[in-house]
């Protein structure tokens, strides 16, 4: 029904809602139909990667589950494990990537769990991961990869289901907690951690105790809510040739795995209420053998071994070298070599070093001791026959370690983590559960949770993860701020808002305001197809014009500045989805209208779009920037003067890709353009002239980052001829120049621009001035791709789509 209710208000609002098709329409732009199968909605979603090149098990249509049983194929049995073939509808998930999606999924007992929509992640190469979660607090962590899909799917009081790729095959497996075998649990529990001795400790930090921490320095105590370097851990991740065979001999299918266990660290932190997160910035392949045993593998990266003593350099193999030098590369605060497990070789599941062991205080000189080695899978012990494997869950459990997180007290080996409550969280019944950090009781059924321990958060029926000196949570609020500082932040975070994305979703939006009425509507997006609309609010002035949107709260939401075009009164109002929030109201008058707002954008990296003013008698330009916790601007200074008014702001965007917007001036009589570089309030010394187009009939007409490089790119149409060409660009270098598409016909007039599909590409908004007509054009660099539309006719031409070129 809610698709039904929004659907006619957009019929009610803009004049329609069914997708209509103008077989007279006379110079169109080319678009492809609408397609419905599963595939083709693949495609525009992930159209990096074709719908045939996804793992084919995942291609299914969604018919309401994400899981389909293979019922041809009996179900294999292996020690403790059940492994049921299964065919999965990808679709499905994607469907459901957004606020009020749901997942639904059939156990092999024929229960069906609902998990609804949290969270959805874009890695940027090809996989992307949906979290979801029940009414009861069970999580699903699903990552869908080029070649193949892993996942944990919780389930009430037992093991949880996994979603893993063996044999050229998708499986759904499900454990029974009594038969499970833990590799090395013929040894002491406290095996898969080395305690670097006070003394060696003490050595190392009085010889760097001049030494500043690297991203700099922070109180033990402090938490830090919003994701960014002070706060993320840089993870690098190896992995052996073994572990690519293990997994079908694909590497795709191996970076898929790792980063789903990324994310299932993620979200053991957020069930968890710990702040900080854990980022995946590289996976490299290393030659190293799977036979020596994980203490020794983990000397060896290290470059360090210890007594109870002390601690000595070991040489690093040759093989392991490419991983160390991979960390200083992308500034991997800590480091881990994956191998598939071998038993009785390993043993055990994985070792690391335990950072801040015994209550002392993490710093950077424990940063040489951040790695650890980590087994995957199963293997049979051929001594007793048994099959052993290892938790979806055991690189959380050894990266926490490096976070100075220890098990739980009784299999601790009487040494303690960074805090005196720094322990895992196991409960006392034989079936009962414990945590990431823990080990279960012996010889008894007790089950996994994906909790680190927290006395405050319960598992079902009100049972705390925790107690007050098995609180990983509270440790680790504190301790993975100091983890963070090892190494210089190299990978730039993408923190920043989507274009015009109003519900936070991934995916732009268009904002629409009629320009006799007064009425604001939101359409929300999924590619070229109008997913819902509603109306926003009624505002009659005509004097009050949308200038543009940007994200002026940091709230990775859209949001709309307004501003009079008779008084010259500013006002913003803060967006989630179409609901205006209560901090929303005016920010300062600018009663000259000499003064004009020419772009909006992020100048200073900090996530809040700023305000770019130019004085159209004078010539100065000042910047306004803004502050999320205000409406006034934080500071406004004047940061250049341009006298000659011919000189023109074509928009915004980030050159350079240092996270800063830069600001692209075009001469309107010449044809000359200039690329000035900004950081902040400074223009810096790299701007310069770019091409000149002295043919001025060549207008900007997009600015956005159209081959997902990191840098924003030029979009031109020609205002007679209809060309269409794309520059892509590295600073203030144009890089290539490609032809994109021919619309001799200039009612069609490309109105903004956006990401339309969520896949990091930028997509521009076209819409017909005569007709109404609208479409999309889905890019791929100066491709327009498959899932370009024409899309819900708006024959009112009241109906203005709101905009700053490149800025919004």
């Amino acid at each position: 029904m809610r698709k039904i209710v929004l659907c006619l208000t957009a019929a009610a609002a803009l004049g329609g809602c069914t997708s209509e098709w103008d077989s007279a329409k006379t110079g169109a732009v080319p678009t492809t139909s609408p397609q419905n199968s599963a595939p083709d909605r693949l495609a525009a979603r992930i159209p990096a990667i074709s719908a045939a090149q996804r793992a084919s098990d995942a291609r299914l249509p969604d018919k309401g589950d994400l899981v389909v049983y293979d019922r041809s194929r009996p179900v294999f049995k292996r020690a403790a494990f059940s492994y049921h073939s299964i065919g999965l509808s990808e679709a499905h998930a994607l469907n459901a990537a957004h606020p009020g999606g749901e997942v639904d999924i059939q156990t092999p007992s024929g229960k069906s769990l609902s998990f609804a929509y949290q969270r959805h992640v874009e890695h940027g190469d090809g996989n992307w991961t949906w979290v979801g979660r029940t009414r009861e607090g069970l999580d699903a962590v699903i990552t869908f990869g080029p070649d193949a899909v892993y996942g944990r799917i919780a389930q009430p009081n037992t093991e949880s289901l996994q979603l893993t790729y063996s044999n050229g095959r998708t499986w759904l497996v499900e454990a029974d907690p009594t038969k499970l075998r833990h590799p090395g649990s013929r040894l002491p529990m406290d095996h898969d951690v080395a305690v670097v001795p006070r003394a060696a400790l003490a050595a190392l930090r009085n010889q760097n105790a001049a030494k500043t921490a690297a991203k700099g320095a922070i109180a033990a105590n402090a938490v830090a809510a919003a994701t960014g370097p002070s706060n993320t851990i840089d993870v690098v991740l190896g992995y052996t040739p073994g572990l690519v065979s293990q997994n079908g001999g694909s590497t795709s299918a191996v970076v898929t795995l790792l980063t789903n266990r990324i994310e299932l660290t993620n979200q053991a932190l957020a069930s968890s209420l710990v702040s900080p997160r854990v980022r995946l910035v590289h996976t490299l392949q290393v030659n190293y053998t799977d036979t020596t045993t994980n203490s020794a593998a983990l000397d060896s990266l290290s470059g360090q071994t210890c007594t109870p003593t002390s601690c000595s350099s070991v040489p690093v193999p040759a093989e392991l070298q490419p991983l160390r030098n991979a960390r200083e590369t992308y500034g991997g605060d800590i480091v881990s070599l994956v191998r598939p497990l071998k038993e009785p070789e390993h043993n055990g599941c994985g070792i690391a070093w335990l950072l801040g062991p015994n209550n002392t205080t993490i710093d950077n000189t424990d940063a040489p001791f951040a790695y650890s080695v980590v087994s995957n899978g199963s293997d049979v012990r051929e001594s007793d026959g048994f099959t052993y494997s290892c938790p979806v869950e055991t690189l959380a459990h050894e990266m926490a370690h490096n976070m100075g997180q220890q098990h739980n007290v009784e299999d601790s080996g009487g040494d303690a983590g960074t805090h005196p409550y720094s322990y895992g969280f196991r409960e006392t019944a034989t079936n009962g559960f414990y945590t990431i950090m823990a080990y279960p009781l012996a010889s008894s059924g007790q089950f996994s949770i994906p909790y680190f321990g927290n006395p405050n958060v319960n598992y079902l029926a009100g049972r705390p993860t925790g107690s007050a000196n098995a609180d990983n949570a509270r440790s680790m609020n504190q301790s993975m701020l100091l983890v963070a500082q090892f190494r210089n932040t190299v990978v730039p975070f993408n923190n920043k808002a989507i274009p015009n994305d109003y519900d936070s979703d991934g995916r732009s939006d268009i904002y629409w305001r009629n320009s006799a009425t007064g009425m604001n509507d939101i359409w929300f997006m999924n590619g070229a197809n109008l997913a819902s609309a509603s109306s926003v609010i009624l505002v009659s002035d005509l004097n009050w014009k949308v200038i543009g949107s940007g994200d002026f709260n940091n709230d990775l939401a859209a949001d709309t500045l307004w501003r009079n075009s008779a008084t010259g009164e500013l006002f913003i109002r803060y967006m989630q989805g179409t609901s205006i929030l209560p901090t929303s109201g005016p920010s300062l008058t600018v009663a000259n209208q000499a003064w004009t707002i020419v772009a909006l954008g992020d100048f200073n990296n900090d996530g809040v779009t700023d305000i770019y003013w130019r004085n159209t008698t004078n010539g100065k330009n000042d910047l306004w920037l803004m502050s999320a916790s205000s409406r006034i601007p934080q500071t406004a200074t004047t940061v250049y003067t341009e006298a000659d008014q011919n000189w023109k702001i074509a928009g915004t965007g980030d050159f350079n890709a240092d996270g800063n917007a830069d600001v692209f001036w075009r001469n309107s009589v010449t044809g000359g353009n200039y690329v000035q570089l900004m950081n902040g309030l400074s223009v810096l010394a790299g701007s310069g002239f770019t091409n000149a187009v002295s043919d001025t009939n060549w207008k900007i007409v997009a600015i956005r980052d159209f081959d997902r490089d990191g840098r924003s790119d030029i979009y031109w149409r020609h205002a007679q001829t209809g060309s269409n060409y794309l520059w892509t660009m590295n600073g203030i270098t144009v890089s290539t120049v490609s032809f994109v598409h021919n619309e001799p016909d200039q009612a069609w007039k490309i109105v903004n621009s956006g990401d339309y599909n969520g896949d990091g590409y930028g997509d521009v908004l076209w819409r017909n001035t005569t007709t109404g007509q609208n479409v999309i054009h889905l890019m791929q660099g100066a491709s327009v791709i498959a899932g370009s539309a024409q899309f819900n006719r708006v024959a009112d031409l009241n109906w203005v789509i709101t905009g700053i070129t490149g800025s919004n």
